[in-house]
């Protein structure tokens, strides 16, 4: 996992945006979309070992993943793992990313931040200049109402409005009506990770549609 994610990605990050940006453009989003699984996935097992209530005087002995149940980590696990199966994803089986300009670090700022929301299975990571803001399991829905928004951002956005992205995008896929299918199959040899997505994504709550963003 070190040599096909975190060498590779640690490099790009240490170039700044620029270079996360022409590695994209080249070679699209899916080495870094598998990653941000790959980031969640080792977050959330560890769930699975930790206890709901700290105090053990409570006789309550269920794990915080208790909560939720692995069932919602399925995908995520897939995607994960794909770069082990050589596994093929297509389009609809990933979900939605955005790679945004952050504000430098300084005396302020920590170069590092990191959240997430595991019921929309989302994910923030920052690094220095660069923000990755996912969700994972959504077949693209969220971009469909977010991106042309979020396009208008043009300059560094400060850690606290990361956040509200991160909030944002977790809150549409939250309220999207339909969420996607995924499925596995073999084409001969060849695994492939596939998805039934809606032909046109619609939110159960409209008044979802009029997150506003306000940057620098």
């Amino acid at each position: 996992m070190g040599e096909v994610f975190e060498t590779p990605i640690r490099e790009l990050v240490e170039g700044g945006l620029e270079r996360v940006g022409q590695y994209v453009e080249t070679n699209g989003t899916h080495l870094i979309f598998c990653w941000l699984a790959l980031i969640f996935l080792k977050t959330h097992l560890k769930d699975w070992r930790l206890p709901l209530h700290r105090d053990r005087r409570s006789g309550d002995l269920r794990k915080i993943g208790s909560a939720y149940g692995p069932v919602s980590l399925q995908h995520i696990h897939v995607l994960a793992r794909s770069f082990f199966t050589e596994s093929i994803i297509e389009k609809g089986a990933m979900g939605s990313l955005l790679i945004l300009p952050a504000e430098r670090a300084d005396e302020m700022f920590r170069p590092f931040d990191f959240a997430d929301f595991y019921g929309p299975n989302s994910i923030l990571l920052r690094l220095d200049d660069v923000c990755f803001v996912a969700v994972l399991d959504d077949g693209c829905g969220v971009n469909n109402f977010y991106l042309e928004h979020i396009q208008r951002v043009s300059a560094p956005l400060l850690p606290v409005q990361l956040r509200e992205v991160l909030g944002e995008m977790s809150c549409i896929a939250a309220n999207l009506k339909e969420r996607p299918t995924f499925h596995s199959r073999f084409e001969g040899s060849r695994h492939i990770i596939g998805a039934q997505t809606p032909a046109r994504p619609e939110l159960r709550n409209p008044l979802v549609e009029c997150l506003t963003i306000n940057s620098t």
